[in-house]
């Protein structure tokens, strides 16, 4: 991958993906979906020399957003969220942080549209609107690396679950053949759970699309 760096935490009681991407010539980056563990995704980033701008978030439940919160304090970075994803993130019900009889609640800083494009170095983070898994989530696509950060969006082989609040599974189908399936074959996708995929295999293999 060019100038892009990724590196992938593996974090908190449902084994988040966590994503640490960055610029190598210039370090600066971004963390995305920092499920829990905050020190140790601190020390990632000060390990790697990483010049942190802010905290993205692919949707509001739980494990994906646990230690958004604590992060952006500590780093003085704000947290982007798609647009649709307010009450969800504000409601410790909605995103289901009480079922781990937690109470887990936020503001972004910033609310993201489709299509809003986040700039750092060589590289660019364009937001696809994936609504389904929940109302408000989102994709980031670096199309200079042909990869997907798509959250809960899609998996290996599956699907995210639309059984929680706000979820749709119709809406979930129609955001992966309309905004991920309309990708190159070849474009990487690095899913919130799980192994990578691509946009190819789950053309011609995941059985729920």
């Amino acid at each position: 991958m060019g100038n892009l760096t990724i590196k992938t935490l593996i974090l908190g009681m449902m084994q988040t993906n966590c994503y640490m991407v960055y610029d190598q010539n210039s370090k600066l980056g971004y963390i995305i979906d920092p499920a829990a563990q905050e020190d140790d995704i601190e020390q990632a980033l000060n390990e790697n020399g990483v010049k942190l701008l802010g905290i993205l978030l692919t949707h509001g439940h739980y494990d994906h957003i646990s230690a958004a919160k604590a992060l952006s304090e500590k780093m003085n970075v704000p947290i982007l969220a798609g647009s649709k994803e307010k009450e969800l993130l504000q409601d410790a019900r909605m995103n289901a942080s009480q079922l781990f009889r937690k109470n887990c609640t936020l503001n972004a800083d910033s609310y993201l549209a489709d299509g809003d494009e986040l700039s750092f170095g060589d590289s660019t983070l364009i937001v696809l609107e994936t609504p389904g898994h929940t109302i408000g989530g989102v994709c980031f696509f670096c199309k200079e690396e042909d990869v997907v950060f798509c959250g809960d969006t899609i998996f290996r082989n599956s699907v995210g679950r639309t059984d929680f609040a706000t979820g749709n599974m119709e809406q979930l189908i129609q955001s992966i053949k309309v905004k991920l399936f309309c990708l190159k074959d070849e474009v990487l996708l690095l899913p919130g759970h799980g192994e990578p995929t691509t946009v190819g295999y789950e053309k011609n293999n995941n059985p729920y699309v």
